[in-house]
């Protein structure tokens, strides 16, 4: 009988993604996954938490892991985010090219085109929230430090305008990170 050490087993224990039910398929209801191969989606309540199983890119013309759903017209969507290590769900990660957000496509864009607005650390322990603009495969990236791992991210579409902004963790007040045509 081969068992953990008790760190490896307190650790997996701490891990919040094991304290969400796992989804048999794949999506919440009304969503749909994209690449479910690369991911496995729990949910707990209104969390939602994608945890990937293979390094993947959003830049470019690369695509990860998503969930989706048709939104036709004007929209606006609002969602807590907050990103923590795996291993240690306290603490925000701090190395490597981790990044979750809001993102809006067309869909069965050939080359890729979308406008992300995210909360990751990219290559260094400084977090940052992120504004992508990709068109035709090719992403433009604007990066805004920040010192906090939860944030509420709002991406906005007006006619033919995406506009990104994030609630002020001290104001209270939305702050207009972007706008893109």
């Amino acid at each position: 009988i081969i068992r953990p050490e008790v760190s490896v087993t307190e650790a997996v224990g701490a891990m919040n993604v094991l304290r969400g039910n796992a989804l048999p398929g794949g999506a919440p209801v009304g969503w749909t996954l994209h690449h479910p191969q690369e991911v496995k989606v729990y949910q707990k309540g209104d969390v939602i938490l994608l945890k990937p199983y293979v390094a993947s890119r959003w830049k470019d013309a690369e695509q990860g892991p998503f969930l989706w759903q048709t939104v036709k017209g004007d929209f606006e969507m609002v969602a807590k985010l907050r990103v923590t290590k795996a291993m240690d769900t306290t603490r925000a990660p701090d190395a490597g090219f981790q990044l979750g957000g809001l993102m809006v496509r067309p869909p069965d864009a050939e080359p890729e085109n979308h406008i992300l607005l995210g909360l990751a650390c990219m290559g260094n322990p400084q977090l940052k929230l992120v504004s992508q603009n990709t068109l035709r495969g090719n992403s433009a990236i604007h990066v805004t430090r920040v010192e906090h791992n939860e944030f509420v991210l709002r991406l906005r579409r007006v006619g033919p305008g995406v506009a990104l902004h994030y609630l002020d963790p001290q104001s209270g007040s939305w702050v207009l990170l972007r706008q893109y045509a």
